[in-house]
C-alpha cells in the first residue's frame, strides 16, 4: 500500500510539473496527446551532440560502446542517478524540481521519437532518406500482396500504414494517446535488464495547430497520396517538430 501511494504521488507531480510548464494565458484551450517511450525509442540527445561539438578532441575509446553518444549517455546517466539517490525525504515533487535542475539532467533527454521504422534501420550502415522511403514502400506493397483486401478496398498508403501501426508493425508512423496514464505505462515497460530511464512526451495540438502552425490535419482528399508525396510535402511545409 505504502508504494501505490508514493507511486500516486509521483504520478501526481508529474502531471502538475508538465501543467505548470504550458502558459496560463494561451488563447485556446489546450488539447494534450501524450507518447510514452521507454529507452529502445530514445533516438538522440541534442544536449550531448552540442558536448561533442564543444570538445572535437575528446577522448573516447570503449569496445563496448563504440558510438560516442552511447558512452556519454551512459556516463550523465549514471552521475544523474547518483545525484538522485542521494536524496533523502523529499516530496515528489521537490524531487523533480530538483532533478531538472541538475547540470546532468539536459543529457538524458531525447531530442526526438524514433518511428518503429527508424529502430528497424537504425543498425543499417550508410542509410539515406532514400533508403527509408524504399523501406517504407516496401512495407506497403508487402501488405498489400498479403492482404488482398487493401487493394481491393483501394486502402491509401496512409491507411495501409496506420492499419500495420495498429497491429504492432514497424512502420513510419508514432502513436499518440489521449490518456496520460497509458502513455505513462508504455514508458515503463522497460526489459528486465535495462533499468533505464523511460520517457513522457506531452504535445499540445491545438497550440502548434492554430498558435504556431507547426501542425496541420491530414484531409481526406491528401490522406490518398502516396507516402513519397506526402513526406515530401510535409518536410517542406513544416520544420521536424522536437520537444
Amino acid at each position: 500500500m505504502e508504494n501505490t501511494i508514493k507511486g500516486w504521488q509521483y504520478i501526481s507531480a508529474i502531471f502538475q510539473r508538465m501543467l505548470d510548464s504550458f502558459e496560463r494565458d494561451c488563447l485556446i484551450e489546450p488539447l494534450f496527446i501524450f507518447r510514452g517511450i521507454t529507452r529502445r525509442y530514445f533516438s538522440s540527445s541534442k544536449s550531448i551532440n552540442e558536448y561533442l561539438q564543444l570538445h572535437p578532441n575528446l577522448d573516447i575509446a570503449n569496445k563496448n560502446m563504440p558510438n560516442p553518444q552511447e558512452f556519454l549517455y551512459k556516463k550523465f546517466y549514471n552521475e544523474f542517478i547518483r545525484e538522485y539517490k542521494e536524496l533523502k525525504n523529499v516530496s515528489p515533487l521537490d524531487t523533480l524540481e530538483h532533478l531538472m535542475k541538475c547540470d546532468n539532467y539536459k543529457y538524458t533527454v531525447p531530442e526526438y521519437i524514433k518511428s518503429g521504422a527508424a529502430i528497424r534501420m537504425q543498425n543499417l550502415k550508410n542509410r539515406s532518406h532514400i533508403d527509408y522511403i524504399n523501406y517504407i514502400k516496401n512495407l506497403i506493397d508487402d501488405a498489400k500482396y498479403r492482404f488482398s483486401e487493401y487493394a481491393a478496398e483501394n486502402y491509401s498508403d496512409i491507411e495501409i500504414l496506420a492499419d500495420i501501426q495498429h497491429k504492432g508493425g514497424a512502420s513510419c508512423l508514432v502513436d499518440f494517446s489521449n490518456n496520460f496514464l497509458i502513455s505513462l505505462w508504455f514508458a515503463t515497460q522497460t526489459n528486465k535488464d535495462d533499468k533505464d530511464f523511460g520517457y513522457l512526451f506531452c504535445y499540445d495540438i491545438n497550440v502548434e495547430m492554430i498558435e504556431k502552425d507547426n501542425l496541420s490535419m491530414l484531409s481526406h482528399s491528401k490522406s490518398k497520396d502516396t507516402i513519397e508525396k506526402f513526406i515530401v510535402r510535409h518536410n517542406k511545409k513544416y520544420k521536424v517538430y522536437r520537444r
